[in-house]
């Protein structure tokens, strides 16, 4: 493998943890970013942000194209709920964590941050969520059976590592009309 294409896989590595950031939360991507950081040789790791050569206005409006790729076709979900349960929420989660996080596609693509969200979503028992987002990764291009696949690959780890869930595994949907 090429110097080129070792860094590039441990920068799509880093790019699925920060992604995550916004399911999992801070903590748990900073320990994991710091575990990952000393696994990658010197010559693999990023030397600057690639966000931080990007305005505001720019990510604000790639957030919201995202948001809309993964929403609009959804008829069951209800864009204004989060703005009715906090305003301030709804800020964050649009213009923030779409904007500057989800939709960023200097590294990855729409579909390959769902298998990232959707993953992150199993490990924190959203199902709710998890629903929203399959159907989004279905609008972006994933199939049914794959996401049956990466759910089959998520449960069955959390089974290897005895994790018990309070909810029942959210059911793969079908592709919103």
């Amino acid at each position: 493998m090429s110097p080129e294409d070792r860094f590039s896989v441990s920068q799509k590595l880093r790019e699925g943890l920060i992604k995550s950031t916004g399911i999992v939360g801070a903590a748990r991507t900073g320990n994991a970013m710091r575990a990952l950081a000393t696994c990658i040789p010197v010559e693999l790791r990023e030397k600057e942000s690639p966000r931080s050569k990007e305005s505001d206005e720019t990510a604000r409006q790639r957030g919201k194209e995202f948001w809309t790729r993964i929403y609009s076709r959804n008829r069951v979900f209800d864009p204004e709920a989060s703005v009715r349960a906090s305003p301030d929420y709804a800020f964050i989660i649009r213009e923030v964590l779409y904007g500057r996080i989800f939709s960023f596609d200097g590294v990855i693509d729409d579909l390959t941050t769902g298998y990232v969200i959707v993953s992150a979503l199993y490990g924190m028992d959203c199902p709710n969520q998890l629903q929203h987002h399959m159907k989004g990764m279905l609008i972006n291009g994933a199939t049914r059976q794959e996401l049956k696949t990466l759910q089959d690959l998520c449960l069955g780890l959390a089974n290897i590592l005895d994790v018990k869930f309070r909810h029942e595994p959210a059911s793969i949907p079908e592709m919103p009309e």
